[in-house]
């Protein structure tokens, strides 16, 4: 290989260390004061060392006279992958610097990763890799041994930080038991190869003693998410995860594309199969498919699912010429592909599976294995018998300066970005601890400064809205404000509304920013004129995201129903059970519905489906029974009367005068808060029920 300039030399090498440091530091990194202290944390981590190592390629280039790009058995594969988040992100995504800061950012992260440590590094280091993940996992382990036999750490994390966590949750540097499962049986089946293929007793001897350790790590995270168990985690189901691919394939663009990198539970909601309606899962909004590839299908199109099956493909074809020097990377590849293969895309595992084909393709480079020069004369790594020629590209000192500075430029700005948004994220957690204590003043600013970091994330905008309308509220509940307090809790509610809608317009297919909406409303019902339409035209707007949740339909008739509009809600109710056939509680409104219309038979009917559909356990039971036996003895005797009067002999009736019907009083509402016109919202269609 031709030795760079010697200026030079050291970037390769610090490459190689970031490489490894990262294999160590990903699965024990998390950051308590963020909202999201671990996986948001490592997505972050990844960007960082991205942007690093793409700087160090910049300088290299700039500095060498030289552009190397190495292409190995998985570069098309990977690079298709990241390719594929970045058309999905730019095309599909709602809203794109949320979905870049989420796991669509961290497959472009990991695809120019995987680009820098198979061009830029010159040595091995699949040895340092193996004992960066076994120290890793030593730790990890050990840190669930303390948390479950001794300290509870989640409890020492909460009066340290005053963090948002529960003091007797389980304590993972993984982020969730599942993922310290994943981990330490990868980290596992190293140490397990290791023993194998070691000749050294002392060698084997402290490997058996760290796989001891990890086994019980693995084991006590496995029993933690048992069924039954408080972590035991929710599964969208394979079939439904089915359907929802296919709902995603009849449009072009989504097939193509998919509908976002970070976009799941936006395609969940508008596809919702509607057989998870009768299970007990119905309520919940699903992030994740089943697995990887059907979420991948889901989330980045064809493009996506087709260049992660190429992954599994290609390593799959490559595992039986894999050399015994190369087993362990092999192995671990394989272990986090059959991960992959049955549950959802992580951070930790991606994260792990490129940094193993990275060294994999490293050592089959530097042995000149599998290798051919490509035509363009880059470093080329394929799969054929030619020996390894390491001649590169040699251009103009311009285009090598050019070429060198485009790169750093693009990871210094990139850099400046995450930055800023990682501050607003650190604000945003402080908003959060501030709240845990009830300092509304530093809630109320800290939230403001992240808005003011990074206005595009819709979670800032919903939170600060609420905080808005719960100042708001305790200001009216205060019966000694003076006239300039209550003036302040009118702009308080308008900046709530104007929040909320914020978020709607930041992302439209959310429906976490529909029910932020809907909640400000909803509490100005009786305060403010026109709450009750506004109210409810937020609610239609959460049915057309999410159609087929029967859920929502059943609050916008509850609506419906509190305004007098009894027909309305009626057909609500009845579009609920529709999408529910065994919704006990939309049964029981439309019996109160006939109820007070007078309407017995059709009461009794209601109450009896409601009676079929209510489990006899319920402490409800008794109470509907009674009611339906009531009704039902009602109605006997009315038929009763009536018979009695059909037989009775026909009298001449006494004059009356003609009855008139009494005018149903208009509901009295305290109009107190006035609000600008553009503060309410334009009512849509209700969506017609979805059709299996």
């Amino acid at each position: 290989m031709t030795t760079p300039r010697s200026s030079v030399t050291f970037i390769p090498s610090i490459t190689r260390i970031m490489a490894v440091a990262l294999a160590f530091l990903l699965p024990l990194f998390f950051v308590p004061f963020t909202s999201d202290a671990f996986d948001f944390n490592k997505r972050v981590l990844v960007m960082v060392v991205t942007i690093i190592g793409a700087f160090l390629w910049g300088a290299y280039t700039f500095v060498n006279r030289e552009a190397r790009i190495t292409r190995t058995p998985w570069t098309v594969a990977v690079v298709a992958l990241s390719a594929s988040a970045l058309l999905s992100l730019l095309i599909s995504s709602p809203n794109r610097v949320s979905a870049s800061l989420g796991i669509g950012g961290l497959y472009i992260s990991l695809g120019v990763l995987f680009l820098i440590i198979t061009s830029l590094v010159q040595k091995s280091f699949s040895m340092a890799l193996m004992n960066a993940l076994k120290m890793a996992g030593v730790i990890v382990a050990l840190l669930t041994l303390i948390d479950t036999f001794g300290i509870s750490l989640n409890r020492l994390i909460v009066s340290s930080f005053g963090v948002n966590a529960t003091a007797t949750t389980p304590f993972h540097t993984t982020g969730a038991p599942l993922f310290t499962l994943f981990f330490l049986s990868i980290v596992l089946v190293l140490v397990i190869t290791h023993i194998v293929r070691s000749p050294k007793a002392k060698d084997t001897i402290a490997s058996a003693i760290f796989g001891v350790i990890i086994l019980v790590g693995a084991l006590i995270s496995f029993v933690s998410i048992l069924p039954g168990k408080p972590n035991q985690p929710q599964f969208l189901s394979a079939l439904n995860s089915w359907s929802v691919v296919t709902d995603v394939m009849k449009i072009p663009q989504t097939a193509l594309f998919g509908v976002g990198t970070d976009s799941y539970k936006e395609a969940y909601t508008a596809f919702r199969p509607l057989a998870i309606n009768q299970t007990p899962l119905w309520f919940v909004e699903f992030s994740n498919a089943r697995d990887s590839i059907l979420e991948i299908l889901v989330t980045q199109g064809l493009l996506g699912g087709v260049a992660l099956i190429l992954l599994f493909v290609v390593t799959l074809k490559l595992l039986p010429k894999t050399k015994e020097e190369q087993l362990p990377l092999a192995l671990g590849s394989v272990a986090c592909l059959v991960i992959l293969f049955f549950f959802p895309p992580n951070v930790l595992v991606m994260t792990l599976l490129v940094l193993f084909l990275s060294a994999w393709a490293l050592d089959l480079k530097l042995k000149g294995t599998h290798t051919r020069e490509h035509s363009l004369k880059f470093v080329a790594t394929f799969n054929s018998g030619d020996e390894y020629n390491p001649n590169r590209a040699h251009f103009p000192l311009s285009l090598a300066h050019v070429i060198g500075v485009i790169i750093c430029v693009i990871a210094a700005g990139t850099f400046v970005e995450i930055a800023q948004a990682y501050t607003a994220e650190v604000w945003f957690g402080r908003a959060l601890i501030a709240a845990n204590r009830g300092d509304a003043k530093a809630l109320y600013q800290d939230t403001i400064n992240a808005i003011n970091l990074n206005p595009y994330i819709e979670g800032y905008h919903r939170s600060f809205a609420m905080t808005n309308l719960s100042i708001a509220q305790a200001i009216a509940q205060n019966q000694n404000a003076s006239n300039q307090d209550k003036q302040n809790a009118l702009t308080l509610i308008q900046q709530a509304i104007q929040q909320a809608k914020i978020a709607t317009t930041l992302n439209q297919r959310d429906t976490a920013n529909w029910q932020t909406l809907t909640s400000i409303y909803q509490s100005l019902i009786g305060a403010a004129q026109d709450a009750d339409s506004w109210t409810i035209a937020s609610m239609i707007q959460n049915v057309q995201v999410d159609p087929s949740n029967p859920q929502l339909r059943f609050n916008l008739a509850s609506v419906y129903r509190s305004t007098g509009n009894t027909d309305q809600a009626l057909r609500l109710f009845e579009q609920a059970v529709q999408l529910k056939p065994d919704y006990a509680n939309a049964y029981y409104n439309m019996a109160d519905i006939y109820q007070k219309k007078g309407d017995k038979q059709n009461q009794l009917v209601m109450l009896g489906q409601t009676l079929q559909t209510l489990p006899q356990s319920s402490p409800d039971y008794a109470k509907v029974q009674q009611e339906y036996n009531d009704l039902q003895q009602q109605i006997q005797a009315d038929a009763a009367k009536q018979q009695a009067a059909q037989n009775a002999p026909t009298q001449a009736p006494a004059p009356t005068s003609t009855p008139r019907p009494t005018a149903t009083p208009a509901a009295q509402t305290k109009n107190s808060v006035n609000l600008p016109s553009d503060a309410g919202l334009n009512q849509g269609t209700i969506p017609d029920v979805p059709k299996q």
